[in-house]
């Protein structure tokens, strides 16, 4: 009877476990898949952009210059979730910058 009693409360607890290790699964795979978007800037907070969706995407240093991230300039981002906030892996400028801003 003891015998019964161990199989079934390791049954349990791997019942039990289940659906945990396997959002934990699920999370890391959403972290690793690359989304990509292309929109317009118009927000900037330090190396968080607003685009014109309302969403909110951080650009980490590095990536893109200060400068760069500014209103009105429209970009393509490939990013990530992390923790389930967009994350840009890449961040590319699709409008020149004017002549006044090289200078």
């Amino acid at each position: 009877m003891t015998r019964v009693s161990i199989v079934g409360l390791a049954l349990t607890m791997t019942l039990s476990l289940g659906p945990t290790s396997l959002a934990v699964a699920q999370s890391t795979a959403d972290e690793q898949e690359e989304l990509q978007l292309e929109s317009r800037i118009v927000n900037v907070n330090g190396e968080v952009i607003q685009l014109t969706d309302g969403m909110v995407v951080r650009v980490p240093h590095g990536l893109a210059l200060q400068n760069d991230l500014r209103e009105g300039r429209r970009v393509k981002l490939r990013y990530h979730l992390r923790e389930g906030e967009p994350v840009a892996r890449s961040i590319e400028f699709l409008d020149e910058a004017s002549s006044q801003d090289r200078s």
